[in-house]
């Protein structure tokens, strides 16, 4: 009886598939390490880079698979995630592990699982190692009868080296220490880059969005947020300004949603890489780190605006200079825009976005620009770069098209009824104005006694005041203690958050500090307003 026992407890251990917990597809030739779950979580990943020989998280958790990096397949607004954590944290969304249909498989130069939806959708997710990272793909089939909705977002909680807070880089935007959303013209960047550290980093990695090469797909909208309150969200996810991502930081990019008839598949692709510094050593410590165009097709028809963004970075010490910015025919080299503009003074560590702008391209046939960005100081040229754009303006006559035959589907009568509404809510709105037209006065002064700093703003006006915060800065080597709850530090700043500011409510802040000098002013913002602090000897006059 033991003896049957026995190779009945075998026969069913050798008929039961053994899974690996993670499968691991690394390369040293291409400088890439990929980590996929197995197990539980089927398909969250994290990934590494090679950096002097050795393999550095460009993800938290490497090199172990981490359900904090994952995807959400969207069909007909239902969410499917690889990952429990939004699920624990109701997110309105079904886990991924229930409707597995081919577990993580290694072939060649890939991972793959796929999985099977209730609505007749079949999701894939490969991670493909290429030259100095990482490829991913989200493929989704329809083999269902019906026309689905579908999209995709990629989760990534961005960890350089050991830095789990990694500053994120936007072209044209510099480096973000706050949460932000990029979609229609402000999502106009090819690349995002995230550090280990601002000074001298070691750690480098660059998500490439657009690459004829690679064949991407460019994401309707990124977000760059905290990973403690992203990981909780599914797709929607309300990002605040006032939010930090300095501890913790995460990068959301959305695909679609996209319309999939029967039999029809599409496949989202996006990259992520270790890269190369915003200013490579060979540069030097002063240079230009991008340019950026409000139209990432970087093609334009002659009545439209062309805004042109220079990234200038100072990284050892501080410095000023000149950019001289010139466009040219690529066909003839003839000059059509000529300007240049002085950078100011930049710190140590930081970049500045220099903005240059065309209201028009009347004087531009169509063809090739280049546009040639130089970089002066002391009356020499210490940097240069280039970007290209074309004119088309077939591009702007089959708008005129479109836009003409539109007009002939509407009915006379819908167009003066919509001219009768459109006057009709004018008149609301100017009278509303007048109506509600609210009082704003606001005290801000700052003061400096016996070793303390204080910063106090009032809200003297009649109007609850929005997206409230105080920013001040710290004198260089001075030392500090906040004593105010809620204040953060961001480098060479102090930041609090005061959200909301009724009429007759305050803000206080208040540190220690060891320092003999004139101190710089504080900033409150409001609203998307900015006002300067003054300074005063004695607050007693505010009751403080």
């Amino acid at each position: 009886m033991r003896k049957f026992l026995f190779v009945l407890v075998v026969l069913i251990l050798c008929s039961t598939p053994v899974f690996s917990e993670k499968i691991r597809l690394e390369d040293k030739a291409l400088g890439v390490s990929i980590i996929m779950e197995n197990r539980s979580n089927i398909g969250t990943f994290s990934i590494g880079g090679l950096y002097n020989g050795n393999f550095e998280k460009l993800t938290y958790n490497y090199p172990d698979p981490w359900r904090g990096t994952f995807i959400t397949i969207r069909v007909d607004n239902k969410n499917y995630c690889n990952s429990i954590l939004p699920i624990n944290a109701k997110a309105n969304a079904s886990h991924l592990d229930n409707f597995i249909i081919e577990y993580p498989k290694l072939e060649g130069n890939k991972a793959e699982v796929s999985w099977m939806l209730p609505e007749k959708v079949r999701a894939t997710e490969r991670l493909k190692a290429i030259e100095n990272g990482a490829l991913i793909e989200i493929e989704l089939e329809n083999l269902g009868e019906k026309t689905r909705e579908v999209g995709a977002r990629l989760h990534l909680d961005t960890m350089l080296g050991q830095n789990d807070g990694a500053p994120i880089y936007i072209p044209g935007d510099g480096l973000l220490d706050h949460e932000k959303v990029y979609e229609n013209e402000s999502l106009n960047f090819r690349y995002w880059k995230a550090y280990n550290r601002e000074d001298k980093p070691t750690v480098i990695a660059t998500g490439i969005l657009k690459s004829d090469k690679l064949n991407l797909t460019y994401p309707s909208k990124i977000i760059v947020g905290n990973w403690k309150k992203t990981l909780r969200s599914a797709w929607n996810y309300e990002a605040s300004p006032f939010r930090s991502i300095l501890f913790d930081s995460s990068v959301l990019m959305y695909f679609g949603p996209v319309s999939l008839e029967p039999k029809e598949k599409v496949v989202f692709r996006t990259a992520y890489i270790n890269g190369e510094p915003l200013l490579p050593s060979e540069k030097g410590y002063f240079g230009i780190a991008e340019i950026t165009l409000n139209k990432i097709s970087g093609e334009y028809c002659k009545n439209e605006s062309i805004k042109i963004e220079v990234d200038v970075v100072s990284k050892k010490e501080e410095n000023r200079g000149l950019i001289k910015l010139e466009i040219r025919s690529k066909k003839n080299g003839k000059l059509m825009f000529s300007q240049q503009k002085d950078t100011g003074f930049l710190e140590k560590d930081s970049i500045k976005t220099l903005t240059f702008s065309l209201p028009n391209l009347e004087n531009f046939e169509d063809g090739e620009y280049v546009i040639e960005s130089k970089l002066m100081k002391d009356s020499k040229i210490i940097d240069s770069k280039d970007y290209s754009f074309k004119v088309n303006n077939a591009l702007c006559a089959s708008r005129v098209v479109e836009e003409e035959e539109k007009k002939k589907e509407i009915p006379p009568i819908i167009k003066i009824l919509t001219v009768i509404m459109g006057i009709m809510i004018i008149i609301l709105v100017i009278l509303n104005v007048l109506l509600s037209r609210e009082k704003i006065d606001i005290i801000f002064v700052k003061n400096y006694k016996d070793g303390i700093v204080k910063v106090v703003v009032i809200n003297k006006g009649d109007k609850t005041l929005k997206n409230c915060r105080i920013i001040d800065k710290i004198p260089e080597n001075a030392e500090i203690s906040v004593t105010t709850f809620g204040v953060f530090r961001i480098k060479d700043r102090l930041v609090m958050n005061l959200g909301r500011l009724k009429p007759g409510e305050k803000g206080i802040l208040e540190y220690k500090l060891k320092y003999k000098g004139i101190l710089p002013n504080a900033v409150f913002e409001y609203d998307g307003n900015k006002i300067e602090s003054r300074f005063v000897r004695d607050l007693s006059y505010f009751n403080i």
